[in-house]
């Protein structure tokens, strides 16, 4: 991939929780529940972080799981959680603690809204022609030249001749450095496609050719 400046989706919610002033990032500090979240640095008194969101950033059962406080109690620095998160929390994993007033899900669509209008915009748009299916090809990798896929367009309908299908073996001149054989596993078309092993000493000159007298 090319060198471009970016920013994970975790940096930029944070940055916008920053400007905010709506947003802690913080760790537990003890083991907890599915319910249950303790952090000791946690300020203020009972039932000052009611209404607050959480969002998890540590990987695993609880990445990205939202939730809110609904009771907080300061003696113990233990926050009660509501919806369970889907695994206990234990000391160490991350975590934003977010102003009730500012949904992380929300704060992560504006991002979505944001990367779509972006399109377009803030890169330069660079159409690969290159990239055809056929009926049997269904996967490729992305080039290597490209920083974002905006548009998949397909054709529901071509115009086209065969000149050769190569299910067949070239039947006019085979040099003998080429050997050929039908390979019933690799196709392109029909039942089979045509395989050539070249010889080490094969050089400029050494060719197969295949009579076609269908076409001009």
């Amino acid at each position: 991939m090319p060198v471009i400046q970016g920013r994970t989706r975790q940096q930029l919610r944070q940055s916008i929780g920053y400007n905010l002033g709506a947003l802690t990032a913080a760790t537990v500090t003890s083991n907890g529940s599915t319910t249950t979240l303790i952090d000791n640095l946690v300020r203020g008194g009972d039932d000052s972080q009611n209404g607050k969101w959480i969002y998890y950033t540590t990987s695993g059962s609880n990445s990205e799981k939202v939730t809110r406080v609904s009771d907080y109690v300061q003696s113990s620095t233990t926050m009660t959680l509501s919806p369970a998160l889907a695994a206990s929390t234990a000391a160490d994993d991350t975590y934003e603690i977010w102003d009730d007033a500012y949904s992380p899900s929300i704060i992560n669509e504006f991002i979505n809204q944001a990367i779509i209008d972006a399109t377009g915009h803030a890169y330069d748009p660079v159409e690969k022609l290159d990239l055809h299916g056929d009926g049997h090809t269904a996967r490729f990798d992305i080039p290597s030249g490209l920083s974002m896929i905006s548009r998949v367009d397909y054709r529901a309908a071509i115009d086209a001749v065969d000149v050769h299908d190569c299910e067949s073996t070239f039947d006019e001149k085979t040099d003998g450095d080429f050997t050929q054989s039908l390979d019933t596993e690799d196709r392109k078309s029909g039942s089979s496609s045509l395989k050539f092993v070249i010889a080490v000493g094969a050089s400029a000159g050494d060719f197969v050719t295949d009579s076609i007298t269908s076409l001009d």
